[in-house]
């Protein structure tokens, strides 16, 4: 019995991890693909668009964080970090074109 409980529990958790991975996924594409905008020479109306979607999607992964939907694993930090390079390109192109 303990053996069967402890390898059910064993399933949840793993199950749960993966869940969350999934979730964060969605996330990294999104964040991939305004990046993608932002190499493409987006002009300063776009730039703000970005930037503000940005903003928005590290609020929601954050909410999730707290609301203990995501893990505050590796995938968390990889996507902060991608986000935080998009906006400091952001930033970087604002002050080249100034």
């Amino acid at each position: 019995v303990v053996v069967v409980v402890s390898s059910s529990m064993a399933a949840v958790v793993k199950w749960s991890k993966i869940r969350a991975k999934n979730r964060i996924d969605q996330y990294y594409l999104q964040v991939v693909a305004l990046h993608d905008k932002v190499y493409k020479k987006a002009g300063d109306s776009e730039l703000s668009d970005i930037q503000d979607r940005i903003r928005e999607i590290r609020r929601e992964a954050l909410t999730n964080l707290a609301n203990e939907r995501f893990l505050a694993d590796e995938s968390f930090i990889i996507l902060q970090n991608e986000i935080n390079l998009v906006l400091n390109e952001i930033n970087s192109i604002r002050g080249y074109r100034k």
